[in-house]
């Protein structure tokens, strides 16, 4: 199963490969089971791109080039993604497809690290 569907945009896309990866809905899943079955989804599932790159931009550590400098833009300041780096990625790559599985597992990853310092936020305020 290829992580990608065609032709939705980009919120319904992600709960589409989140449903088809998991088997459950939004509604019936925590956070942490929502970002789990996520993540252990885009490892397990076949992709256009290696499992190992996947699992590293999902742990967070250093990936090859062409991804390096996109991955940490989508980590750290996704906001400033431009076509250039699409494109850029996408030549290097030769996929759209392998810009999907990167950046998804880059923003998960990016996620689940806020979502840790927040409710460690909360701890630590009592």
């Amino acid at each position: 199963m290829a992580l990608r569907p065609r032709g939705l945009p980009p919120p319904e896309r992600l709960v589409v490969v989140l449903r088809r990866i998991t088997g459950r809905t939004l509604r019936a899943m925590t956070r942490g089971d929502q970002i789990a079955g996520l993540s252990a989804g885009l490892v397990d599932t076949t992709g256009v791109t290696a499992r190992e790159l996947r699992e590293a931009a999902l742990r967070g550590v250093r990936v090859p080039d062409p991804w390096t400098a996109y991955v940490e833009k989508v980590r750290h300041a996704s906001y400033g993604i431009t076509d250039q780096d699409i494109e850029y990625v996408v030549a290097a790559s030769g996929s759209e497809d392998a810009v999907f599985e990167m950046t998804l597992a880059a923003a998960v990853s990016a996620a689940a690290d806020r979502l840790e310092a927040g409710l460690r936020a909360l701890r630590e305020a009592g």
